[in-house]
C-alpha cells in the first residue's frame, strides 16, 4: 500500500489522507538516551481530544475511524529529571471527505431539493386548477341545463298559445269554404287556410324540436348557444325538402352544408304561395248585411276600409 508520506515524518508538516485512511497510529521517541526508560510522554489530537493524554513511557498513540476534517497531532515529552519540553512537535492531519459529502455535492443536494419542492408545488397547483375547472364546468353545465329547461318551457308555452287560436281559426274556415260561391272571397279564404295550416304544421314541428332538444348532448362552451338555432335551421331546411350536413375537425373548424332542391315539383300545393301581394293586399268586397252563424260562434262582416278606392 502506498504511504501518504513523501518524506520523513520529522520533516513533514502536513499529511493529507483519503476518507478511507481514517485509522492512524503514531510512534514517537525522545532524544535523550541517558535513561530512556524514565522518559515520559503526553500527546493530544486537536479537533478530537480536549486535554493532553499522559501515557507514561508508552511510545504509541492510536486513532481509529476519524471523521473527515482538519486535525493537529501534538506530542511532548520529559527526561529522567522530570523536565517537560512544552514546545514539543506537531503535524497537521487532513482527512478528505467522500465525494457525496463534499461542498459541491451539498450544493447539488440543495438544488435537487429546491427542484423537488418546486415540482411538487406546481403539480399541486395544477391539481387545484383542474379541480376548480371541473367544479366550474359542473356549475356551468347545471346552469345551462336550467336555462335549457326554461327555454323549453317558454317555447312549449308559446307554441301552445299559438296552436290553440290557429286551431280555432282553421275550424271555422273549413266550415265556411264549402258555403262560399264567390271565387275571389273563396280564394282569400283558401289562402288564409293554407297559411294557417302551414303555421300550425310549423308550430307542431317546433314542439317536436323542443322535446328533441332536451335529449341533445351538451355542446361545447363556444357553441353552447347554437343548439336551438341549428335545430330551427334544420327544420326550415326540411320544410323545403332539403337536407343539412356538418363536417367538423378539431382545431380547424366546422362546416355546415345545406342542399335545397330546385324547382317546385317536390312541394305540396299547400306549401306554394302564388302571389305575395295576395297576402299583403287582400281583395276587399262590398259590405254585406248578411250575418253567418257557425256553430256557437257568430261572424260579423268587416266594414270596408275608407282609404281603399271603390
Amino acid at each position: 500500500m502506498d504511504s501518504p508520506l513523501r518524506r520523513s515524518i520529522s520533516e513533514t508538516e502536513s499529511i493529507k489522507l483519503d476518507y478511507k485512511q481514517n485509522s492512524i497510529s503514531f510512534e514517537f521517541a525522545a532524544i535523550d538516551f541517558t535513561s530512556p526508560e524514565k522518559n515520559k510522554y503526553a500527546y493530544k489530537m486537536d479537533g478530537l481530544d480536549k486535554d493532553w493524554i499522559f501515557c507514561g513511557n508508552n511510545r504509541l498513540a492510536n486513532y481509529i475511524n476519524l471523521d473527515p476534517g482538519y486535525y493537529v497531532f501534538r506530542i511532548k515529552g520529559c527526561n529522567n529529571d522530570g523536565l517537560w519540553n512544552e514546545q514539543g512537535a506537531s503535524v497537521q492531519i487532513i482527512i478528505s471527505p467522500p465525494w457525496w459529502a463534499t461542498g459541491w455535492a451539498y450544493d447539488i443536494y440543495a438544488v435537487l431539493s429546491l427542484a423537488t419542492v418546486a415540482f411538487t408545488w406546481r403539480v399541486q397547483l395544477r391539481r387545484i386548477h383542474l379541480q376548480n375547472d371541473l367544479k366550474m364546468r359542473t356549475f356551468e353545465s347545471e346552469k345551462l341545463k336550467e336555462v335549457d329547461s326554461l327555454k323549453s318551457s317558454f317555447f312549449a308555452n308559446i307554441s301552445h298559445e299559438f296552436r290553440t287560436p290557429i286551431t280555432l281559426i282553421l275550424g271555422p274556415l273549413e266550415k265556411i269554404l264549402p258555403r262560399i260561391a264567390q271565387t275571389d272571397i273563396k280564394q282569400d279564404l283558401t289562402l288564409m287556410q293554407r297559411n294557417a295550416r302551414r303555421l300550425l304544421r310549423l308550430i307542431n314541428s317546433k314542439r317536436f324540436l323542443i322535446a328533441s332538444t332536451r335529449r341533445m348532448p351538451r355542446p361545447r362552451e363556444n357553441t353552447k348557444e347554437s343548439g336551438i338555432g341549428l335545430a330551427l335551421t334544420k327544420e326550415l331546411v326540411e320544410l323545403f325538402q332539403g337536407d343539412i350536413s356538418v363536417a367538423s375537425e378539431p382545431g380547424v373548424g366546422t362546416t355546415f352544408i345545406i342542399r335545397l332542391p330546385l324547382g317546385r315539383a317536390h312541394l305540396k300545393d299547400d306549401d306554394i304561395v302564388e302571389s305575395i301581394s295576395a297576402i299583403e293586399r287582400p281583395v276587399l268586397q262590398e259590405p254585406s248585411s248578411e250575418i253567418q252563424t257557425l256553430g256557437d260562434e257568430t261572424m260579423l262582416p268587416m266594414p270596408p276600409d275608407s282609404s281603399e278606392p271603390k
